[in-house]
């Protein structure tokens, strides 16, 4: 879950992330096009804590899954991401402001406000930390750059 916030990803990303996907020295996650919702590759720039975690993955490598079923080391579920919130439901409920229940999608809506309203990160940079498609379709076709640097500064 943690990781999953860290890079404002959706858990089916983070659950199905393999080791090769990593250049720790480089600082970069590439998750392959087939496994974006969009089809095309998607370059994540790594803070130092989730470069932590990945080290800390490595060191309990149990298979080729960053984040394994420790069962039977193949790729965690989707209920295993939901089953952490449901963990910490128990304690106490946790509601956002608007009293709704806290979901592991809602934490890239919270990337997002928190980008337009916390920083000076300009739209754009916001919408290709989440991997979202250029709508514009002439913004689209001038905008080649995946914006690593700017994104880097931001992650």
């Amino acid at each position: 879950m943690e990781f999953c916030i860290l890079n404002a990803n959706i858990t089916a990303e983070v659950l199905h992330a393999t080791l090769d996907e990593f250049d720790l020295k480089e600082g970069i996650w590439s998750i392959p096009a087939r496994r974006m919702k969009g089809r095309e590759r998607h370059n994540i720039p790594l803070s130092k804590q989730s470069i932590a975690l990945i080290e800390q993955q490595c060191q309990l490598r149990m298979s080729d899954f960053v984040f394994p079923n420790r069962s039977n080391g193949k790729s965690l579920s989707q209920a295993g991401m939901s089953s952490v919130l449901k963990r910490m439901h128990k304690r106490r409920e946790w509601k956002d402001k608007h009293g709704q229940l806290i979901t592991a999608h809602g934490f890239r809506d919270t990337f997002k406000t928190w980008t337009t309203e916390k920083t000076d990160t300009d739209w754009l940079t916001g919408e290709m930390a989440l991997a979202h498609k250029i709508k514009d379709k002439s913004a689209g076709t001038y905008q080649k750059s995946d914006l690593i640097d700017k994104r880097r500064r931001l992650m």
